[in-house]
């Protein structure tokens, strides 16, 4: 319509723009957006805001209070302990039946994996989530941390530590819930996280200890690096886990067995760690990580490449009749 009372408005005016860039896995797109929407990110929002207050508020005011032998407080550690609690381990459940709905015949996943999604793309997008929206929860508990160490607390050094080890606790922890949610049996999943988040822990307890082994001592910077490789190896293992059965939707024929996964990070994963690090220290449990993490790479899926016919050559032109 044109004349005096047409519309000013540009024609481009009504057309929407994207939030997200064109580059970014459509599957965390689409599932960052659904976690922003959900009530349980605001409900762990809350409640790990009411934990780390709480905790904060007991180990800064009543335990500065009560004293034991006249210099030791009652709640030391408190906040950390605390918010590793909430943060590291209870949050993560919010990925608990993140891949019930993708896998099974007529779902999702048969359309991502149309759409041209590879394995990779489905199951790491939910990590990237899991991850992004963990740093947003995690900055919302810096202050807390800051206070500890204004108050004497701790030192810069060891709060940037607590900080890192923290959030790849999370980031490992929901991988490992994200590839248990393959499982059908709900009591699966449950033993499966549990065995998982112990052995997690246990191959971060001796760094934390100091690092000390039979031939070399105790590294600090080196127990620091492993307590958190020891989270990007199990953030793998979640991630491999899921892929054994997500990779059925793109090769129906292929086996959707995460037995192999399972056996490495049950028995071939502690002997190889345990033993690395027993006789070299932190130095010798990296390299292990290293080579362990190279092993349950080379465990997951790779799209090959297809065979393709080479096009014929033209032939002659054909006469003009």
């Amino acid at each position: 319509m044109s004349g005096p009372g047409a519309s000013r408005i540009p024609d481009d005016a009504a057309a929407p723009r994207a939030d997200f860039p064109d580059r970014l896995n459509p599957v965390f797109v689409r599932e960052l957006r659904r976690a922003l929407r959900t009530p349980f990110f605001v409900g762990g929002f809350v409640t790990l805001q009411a934990v780390t207050f709480l905790a904060a508020l007991v180990e800064s005011g009543i335990g500065s209070m009560i004293q034991v032998s006249g210099s030791v407080s009652l709640f030391p550690g408190l906040v950390g302990g605390a918010t590793a609690v909430a943060f590291g381990y209870l949050l993560p459940f919010a990925n608990l039946d993140s891949l019930r709905s993708e896998l099974g015949p007529g779902r999702n996943g048969e359309l991502l994996v149309t759409a041209g999604l590879s394995p990779w793309q489905i199951v790491g997008g939910r990590v990237l989530v899991a991850g992004s929206t963990g740093a947003v929860l995690l900055a919302s508990v810096v202050p807390y941390f800051l206070l500890r160490y204004f108050l004497g607390g701790t030192e810069l050094k060891g709060l940037f530590h607590n900080l890192a080890v923290l959030y790849g606790t999370h980031v490992a922890m929901s991988a490992i819930v994200i590839g248990a949610s393959v499982f059908a049996n709900l009591a699966g999943r449950f033993l499966l996280i549990g065995s998982l988040g112990l052995f997690l822990a246990l191959h971060q307890l001796p760094y934390r200890l100091g690092g000390s082994g039979l031939f070399l001592g105790g590294i600090p910077f080196a127990a620091a690096m492993g307590e958190n490789l020891v989270s990007i190896l199990f953030t793998l293992i979640g991630i491999q886990i899921a892929l054994a059965k997500v990779r059925r939707l793109e090769s129906p024929l292929a086996l959707g067995d995460a037995g192999v996964v399972l056996v490495f990070a049950f028995l071939v994963l502690p002997f190889a760690h345990f033993t690395a690090f027993g006789l070299g220290g932190a130095p010798g449990g990296i390299a292990a990580i290293f080579l362990m993490a190279w092993v349950f790479y080379l465990l997951g899926p790779w799209r090959r490449p297809k065979n393709q016919l080479n096009a014929a050559s033209p032939g002659p032109p054909l006469p003009e009749s």
